[in-house]
């Protein structure tokens, strides 16, 4: 066996600008804790890349060893002294293709990976060199991608994307007040990949109701980020004066706006049966708001709460609605919190 290298890709949660941010308008996202983790091992007795035992269960719609193998190629195309086989180790955390960006997980992890086995772990610690790198590997999966996911697996924390295709987006790291969310997912119905190109399409007519209401979701998106930087900055103004300012203010607003932007996506038939029945449930058992995230067709949603005691009733209770629609097996649930 040669050398190796490790990477590691985070999941996502985006919190507004799903689709609209494919035509330009604004995005905010969170990286998660969890995500996908890579070891890479080259082996010059093999003429192609594998997984090994255990990662055979990895990500990727076209199946795991395909995926590997193509996002490795478009790796190779940039490192040219990248091995030409060996095995790879992959650990997931995240629930596989739910909308918690997985693939571009999947994808920072293996550039990163890729980055240090070929002695370029310095080129791997410039977290932006890393996101670009995966950003051309991740077309295998979307064909255009927007760039936000994997900014957001490969930057980490709370980030502000300006999307400017067919570039990478311009970004903002932004710090967040402490917020409540329970986040959630259920099986996609529909692939990400048709679902985005879909989208895309009808919002690229000017003045179609898809191309309307994708420019009200950048809108809401753009409103967000304007009302977390400023109770950012209202928090630390009272921090010097020795009060603590209290974010529910802010919290209800998010939640608000997430409820609207709800509307709109579900105007566009993202927003599943399941799904829509969940995010019900939880607001009738005091969430303040929420809405699906990412893509659609089933895959991940948030909801915001006042507290965590809040957030965890919230969670028994939708633990409960699944049950009795049937759902409790493909349900996941996770709190989630900014402190």
């Amino acid at each position: 066996m040669g050398m190796k290298g490790r990477g590691q890709g985070r999941g996502k949660l985006l919190l507004f600008g799903e689709h609209a941010a494919v035509l330009g308008y604004p995005a905010l996202g969170l990286a998660l804790d969890s995500g996908i983790s890579v070891e890479l091992e080259s082996d010059s007795s093999r003429g192609s890349w594998e997984l090994d035992e255990a990662g055979k269960a990895g990500p990727g719609e076209p199946g795991a060893a395909e995926a590997l193998r193509e996002v490795l190629s478009r790796i190779a195309a940039v490192i040219k002294d990248f091995p030409p086989g060996g095995l790879a180790g992959v650990r997931s955390g995240l629930p596989m293709g739910r909308g918690f960006g997985s693939s571009a997980a999947f994808c920072v992890a293996l550039s990163e990976a890729a980055l240090v086995l070929t002695g370029r772990a310095a080129k791997a610690g410039d977290r932006e060199m890393l996101w670009r790198l995966a950003h051309h590997a991740e077309a295998f999966f979307h064909g255009t991608p927007s760039g936000i996911d994997t900014g957001l697996a490969a930057l980490g924390g709370c980030i502000s994307f300006a999307p400017d295709p067919p570039r990478l987006p311009a970004w903002r790291r932004l710090k967040l007040p402490p917020l409540y969310f329970l986040v959630g997912s259920l099986p996609r119905e529909v692939s990400a990949k048709s679902l985005i190109a879909d989208i895309r399409e009808a919002g690229l007519h000017q003045g179609s109701p898809e191309a309307i209401t994708l420019a009200r979701l950048g809108a809401y998106s753009r409103e967000a980020v304007a009302r977390l930087g400023g109770v950012l900055a209202n928090m630390e103004g009272s921090a010097r004066s020795g009060r603590l300012a209290a974010p529910s203010a802010t919290a209800r607003a998010i939640a608000e706006l997430a409820k609207s932007a709800h509307r709109d996506l579900e105007s566009l038939g993202l927003v599943t049966p399941g799904v829509a029945a969940l995010l019900a449930a939880g607001e009738a058992q005091g969430a303040l708001g929420g809405k699906m995230s990412g893509a659609g067709g089933g895959g991940a949603f948030w909801l915001l709460y006042e507290g965590r005691v809040e957030a965890e009733a919230g969670k028994s209770a939708l633990q409960a609605q699944a049950e009795k629609q049937g759902l409790a097996a493909e349900l996941s649930l996770e709190l989630l919190s900014t402190l």
